[in-house]
């Protein structure tokens, strides 16, 4: 079974356009995988904003390349993911 996180899901705002957007974005993720892959979503909801937001709003540019190395798989994608994962951590871990 493939876990996705989907981190900041705004679904579950009462905005229409919010609502619409989160159901394309969990069909596209759906669609990256093999037809019958076992697929378990997990949302963390869009939070007001942070201090920790602030952290990374200054290095954007690294946030983005981290993105696009791992989902280009390039060299330093594990790099890349950890530090993505401790942003998450940063900002949801409690």
């Amino acid at each position: 079974m493939k876990r996705i996180v989907i981190i900041n899901f705004t679904g579950f705002r009462g905005n229409w356009g919010c609502q619409a957007t989160s159901v394309e974005l969990v069909k596209f993720i759906a669609g990256c995988f093999p037809e019958g892959t076992a697929l378990n979503f997990s949302f963390v909801p869009l939070l007001p904003s942070s201090k920790v937001d602030l952290a990374y709003d200054r290095q954007l540019d690294r946030v983005f390349q981290a993105f696009t190395n791992v989902a280009q798989a390039g060299e330093g994608a594990g790099a890349s993911l950890a530090f993505l994962e401790q942003a998450c951590i940063a900002r949801y871990g409690f």
